[in-house]
């Protein structure tokens, strides 16, 4: 399935999105990832390919796909959504209900679901209530008949005299729980919740708003890759998060206790033993906190080339220096070896805390030499 999503090319998107709707579904596709994680064993979620998001059913070999559209209504005199809202066209644009069709078209029973998600309800009449009401989700099969006929005429083929009822009946819409002004609230307290229920021994210790900036991030560089990705490798590296990758994200979270523990009892003391002023401090404790966030970064192949170059920097410094005796000294001379070396968009503050992390949680250095000796 996955490298069928990578050999059709994807229609034009035809309309632009707005930032507003954009940062929903950022905020949207976490606290479904969040969900996948809670309840799956594996999945991979792809960003604006085909559709806004689609959901395989696993990282490897992956049989079928949940199609989304994720669409936003903020009117306070019509607070809610109509089957004609989705079935109508705009000028040569097709509707919104055409457009995640095509998936079925495309995928045939690899589209397993057709969903259209949002803030809203859809108010419309179903099989057992004649009168039109605010619906919080419902299939193509609970649908009002005069509704069922409008949604598969408009989805038919100019020609053909019937519709793909198969196709119809994978149509889905579900109003999600996050608010349009409140969204990125909304999705930082569902974050918390897994965090918590994932870690509970770290409870309270979670840099909720800098692990949600992080991931929505990374969602935001991946729904905007530049290229059209032309193979599965490409949409597993550029356009994607799977389950794997996304507990990997959340485990450095995670550990935040065992990061800010490792700050205070061994990294401080030992730059305060190397006589490191309290300006210094503070920048090298900015440059650790700034790392430990950068490890859950979308260009992870970035920073693994700084890491690399770091690593070696020390390897050779300890080389020339038998007797080390200042990680500060050690951190300055690394930062002053690499900073014109690398690419441009790397800053001295990220140098060092790469270099505190192969210090401290690799252990490039003895470790006799990392910990500050105790006073008589």
């Amino acid at each position: 399935m996955l490298e069928k999503l990578a050999q059709v090319t994807p229609s034009e998107n035809a309309g632009s999105i707005s930032a507003n709707r954009f940062d929903y579904q950022r905020s949207w596709a976490l606290c479904e990832l969040l969900r996948l994680a809670e309840h799956q064993s594996s999945f991979l979620m792809i960003f604006e390919h085909h559709d806004d998001v689609v959901v395989l059913d696993s990282e490897e070999g992956a049989t079928c796909a949940v199609f989304t559209q994720v669409k936003t209504k903020k009117s306070k005199a019509k607070p809610h959504w109509t089957i004609s809202d989705f079935t109508s066209s705009k000028g040569k644009s097709p509707s919104i209900a055409a457009k995640l069709y095509r998936s079925h078209r495309e995928f045939g029973e690899g589209a397993e679901s057709l969903v259209i998600t949002s803030n809203a309800g859809l108010r419309v009449a179903t099989s057992v209530e004649p009168k039109p009401e605010t619906q919080e989700q419902i299939t193509f099969d609970e649908l009002a008949l005069k509704d069922k006929e409008a949604v598969a005429k408009a989805l038919r083929v100019p020609g053909e005299e019937f519709s793909d009822i198969e196709g119809l009946k994978k149509i889905k819409f579900h109003q999600c729980s996050l608010h349009i002004d409140k969204h990125e609230s909304n999705a930082k307290g569902e974050l918390l919740e897994f965090l918590e229920s994932q870690f509970p021994g770290n409870s309270g210790n979670f840099k909720v708003t800098a692990a949600y900036s992080a991931i929505t991030e990374d969602i935001r560089r991946r729904s905007q890759y530049e290229r059209s990705a032309k193979s599965a490798t490409e949409l597993i590296e550029f356009k994607s998060i799977g389950r794997t990758r996304f507990l990997e994200m959340l485990s450095v979270v995670g550990t935040e206790k065992d990061t800010l523990k490792l700050w205070g009892e061994i990294i401080s003391p030992t730059l305060i033993a190397d006589h490191c002023n309290g300006i210094e401090l503070t920048q090298l404790s900015r440059a650790w906190n700034a790392h430990h966030v950068a490890r859950m970064s979308y260009d992870r192949r970035a920073l693994s080339e700084v890491e690399a170059a770091v690593s070696s920097e020390i390897v050779t410094y300890l080389a020339g220096n038998e007797d080390v005796s200042s990680v500060l000294d050690l951190i300055k001379h690394v930062r002053n070896a690499l900073c014109d070396d690398l690419k441009p968009g790397y800053s001295a503050e990220e140098i060092d805390g790469v270099t505190l992390y192969e210090v401290f949680v690799n252990d490039s250095l003895p470790q006799a030499d990392t910990k500050p000796e105790k006073e008589e």
